[in-house]
């Protein structure tokens, strides 16, 4: 007895019509390539850049005028050796400085 399936190339038509678009969809090409990322470089600094210096000391109440005039020379010179170590540690980083200026 010779008994044929009718079914079967059916279903294996499709199977192999699937299979053959998924081959003719489009695919998007990757490209590889190298980009250059820049990295913030920290140059470590010398002690003496970050060293704290201790703040002049208040004239007692009841100062004379000369002593308050000291007082005050002492708070500028010690302002301006503050933003001299700033502008050296500028000087030894400047990227840092100018990123921290929002520059």
């Amino acid at each position: 007895m010779n008994v044929t399936n009718t079914r079967a190339p059916g279903a294996l038509l499709a199977c192999l019509m699937l299979s053959l678009t998924a081959c003719g969809a489009t695919r998007q090409i990757v490209k590889t390539e190298t980009v250059e990322v820049k990295v913030p470089v920290y140059v470590p600094l010398p002690r003496a850049m970050t060293e704290e210096e201790a703040e002049p000391a208040v004239p007692a109440a009841g100062a004379t005028t000369e002593a308050l005039v000291q007082y005050l020379e002492d708070v500028r010179a010690w302002g301006r050796r503050g933003w001299g170590k700033v502008r050296e540690i500028r000087a030894v980083q400047p990227e840092v400085a100018d990123e921290s200026r929002g520059q």
